[in-house]
């Protein structure tokens, strides 16, 4: 279920016995059963704060954010393992789209971005995903820390 705030925002919240938001249920046997955007994000299990999405890809406030202004993620709706996929895995022409969407709102907002995807061993969850980030590096949290620095980056919002 996608629920819409007041100021435009919506947050991806799974609920008792709805079905999956994006992607499709993930069994343990499947490729996708490791990743953890499919399991977690997609599925509507995880809540998350969305800031824009477009027919192929969806970006959101990352859940820990690693960087001070903002960090969002941005990723397809179906599982494509990387950017190594096959261009035709990847509808391109709306990935950059989106990319350059949310990434126009942090240089706004901000005065600077940057854009990552990691590959290979660099690549914690084998699903392609992007981030787009502004400020420095945070530390690394503490499990205390965790549910306290969370400061999630809205479009519009100067300063935050």
């Amino acid at each position: 279920m996608v629920r819409v705030l007041g100021d435009g925002r919506r947050t991806l919240r799974g609920g008792s016995g709805a079905a999956a938001a994006y992607a499709s249920p993930v069994s343990p046997d499947q490729p996708e059963a490791e990743d953890w955007y499919c399991r977690e994000v997609l599925s509507g299990r995880r809540p998350i704060e969305v800031v824009g999405e477009n027919g192929s890809y969806l970006a959101f406030n990352h859940t820990r954010p690693g960087y001070a202004l903002a960090h969002v993620v941005v990723v397809p709706k179906a599982h494509v393992s990387s950017l190594l996929s096959e261009p035709e895995e990847l509808a391109l022409t709306e990935m950059v789209a989106l990319l350059q969407k949310v990434s126009t709102s942090v240089v706004e907002a901000h005065g600077a971005a940057r854009i990552v995807t990691n590959l290979g061993a660099y690549q914690e969850s084998k699903h392609l995903h992007w981030h787009v980030v502004a400020g420095d590096r945070l530390p690394a949290p503490t499990e205390v820390e965790l549910g306290e620095r969370a400061r999630p980056w809205h479009p519009g919002s100067p300063g935050s």
